[in-house]
């Protein structure tokens, strides 16, 4: 291993044993970790409609506005980070069910790309 994970981006060789030079990718975290100007809990109200009719009501945090996809759900303890940077959960509706998600922040150089996937 070449050393400690980087400060910024993430760098998929540097775990290869006797890699060098290995490419260092944008890592979605670093925008959060630089931002002054992050986008604060809105507190609205808001709405998950199932297909079904059901309807679950809650308070938004994050972006508003109206958003569809396939509802999926992760039962992860941890690694929320790597799950919302995750490509392959683009164009779903992503839902935790662990409570205490988010209890221990977010760390440079672990996501999965340089941007959040999940619709919702």
């Amino acid at each position: 291993m070449s050393g400690a994970s980087p400060t910024r981006g993430f760098v998929p060789g540097d775990v290869v044993p006797g890699a060098q030079n290995a490419p260092t990718f944008t890592d979605a975290a670093d925008l959060l970790l630089d931002s002054t100007g992050l986008q604060q809990a809105s507190g609205a109200p808001g709405l998950l409609l199932l297909a079904d009719g059901t309807r679950y009501e809650g308070r938004l945090f994050g972006s508003e506005g109206i958003a569809q996809g396939e509802l999926v759900f992760t039962t992860g303890m941890c690694g929320y980070q790597e799950s919302m940077t995750d490509p392959s959960f683009a164009g779903q509706v992503l839902t935790f069910t662990w409570p205490l998600l988010g209890n221990y922040g977010i760390l440079p150089g672990i996501s999965e790309s340089a941007g959040v996937h999940p619709r919702g």
